[in-house]
């Protein structure tokens, strides 16, 4: 048997007959994988192996694997090395390693989460009631990021439900165990969600006025409230494997298939995807992890990298909250507008310039 075509066998499962004896051969010529094969398909070969292996019964010989061929794997894409990560993680189950476990487990979250870079700076737009914490907010310059398990939405966000899902319908407390290690590590994720219009439709109008108005009435107290309007430049940004700490800026995605739980998940879409229901949001998250922060709600202070660019505000809202922004932004550059109706359109809200 050709040792590549060792692969095509491994792909066919365990019910080929040549199966057990291209794994034998593969393990028999470890030292010519880096040589014969590219970083993906280590990964994938090593995730196979370790796969037959925890069948089987642990074998030590097979732990060594990952260790001999993690800086050649980090070569693979970005889903490849997420595999081998996981692969890693569960086989440390296996042999009862739980505390080394967990931390690849936090690799793999951080992996397979963190995305590409930013290259370009975003303007969103943030749509807040009237109390004081918003106020606040404003004049202190900061951003609450919240962990998802936290949101009002019951449906959202998938992981949570999945990894539950998981859990409660998987008898054998070995084979859960990964799961309770993935919500473990997910619980360090924090989410701020945006509103960012699609470029291509009405382009004759400012940005905020093509926002859809039930966003003002769901998020913003009836129209009561307002819209906040950030800059981010793509400084603010940032991947930093040392410290498992990443964040990223992303679209969500609306879909219309019901996903099936029983199947597996990609942990970085479950995070930015919601029923095609919602899709009127326009909806850009920022998602933030940190494997040494782990607070409900964290609290980030603004710096050059994100500006609050104006604040307009809401069709009804009052004049004691508009008083309470503007001392909050005085002898500050952030410009101030109120929400109207457009004379010769009564379905279309326009911006005014007040300061």
């Amino acid at each position: 048997m050709v040792l590549v075509e060792c692969i095509k066998y491994l792909s066919d499962g365990d019910q080929s007959p040549n199966f057990n004896a291209a794994i034998k051969i593969l393990q028999d010529s470890e030292t010519q994988w880096e040589e014969k094969f590219s970083p993906d398909e280590v990964c994938y070969i090593i995730s196979i192996i370790s796969n037959n292996v925890a069948e089987q019964g642990c074998d030590n010989v097979e732990l060594t694997l990952f260790d001999n061929h993690n800086n050649y794997c980090r070569g693979a894409s970005a889903h490849n090395y997420s595999i081998f990560l996981r692969s890693w993680a569960e086989f440390l189950i296996i042999k009862g390693e739980r505390d080394d476990a967990y931390k690849k487990c936090c690799e793999y979250i951080y992996n397979t989460s963190k995305g590409e870079k930013e290259k370009d700076e975003v303007i969103l737009y943030s749509f807040r009631g009237t109390s004081d914490y918003v106020i606040n907010d404003i004049e202190k310059q900061t951003l609450s990021f919240q962990s998802p398990s936290q949101f009002n939405d019951p449906l959202d966000t998938l992981l949570f439900k999945w990894l539950d899902f998981k859990i409660n319908g998987i008898s054998d407390e070995g084979k859960k165990e990964i799961y309770y290690l993935i919500k473990r590590v997910s619980e360090h994720l924090r989410v701020r969600c945006f509103v960012k219009p699609k470029d291509k439709e009405n382009l004759k109008l400012l940005e905020v006025e093509r926002i859809h108005p039930l966003m003002w009435a769901h998020y913003a107290e009836s129209h009561k409230g307002m819209c906040i309007q950030y800059r981010f430049k793509n400084e603010y940004f940032y991947q930093d494997e040392s410290k498992l700490a990443f964040r990223r800026v992303k679209k969500e995605t609306y879909i219309s298939k019901t996903p099936d739980l029983h199947e597996s998940i990609n942990i970085s879409d479950a995070l930015f995807s919601k029923s095609k229901v919602w899709e009127y949001e326009d909806e850009v998250r920022i998602l933030d992890f940190d494997i040494n922060e782990k607070k409900d709600v964290k609290l980030q202070e603004n710096n050059e990298n994100v500006i609050i660019e104006a604040i307009y505000f809401g069709y009804y809202c009052s004049d004691e909250t508009k008083k309470k922004v503007s001392n909050a932004v005085r002898n500050t550059s952030i410009k101030l507008f109120q929400m109207v109706i457009e004379d010769e359109n009564l379905h279309q809200l326009k911006a005014k310039r007040l300061s």
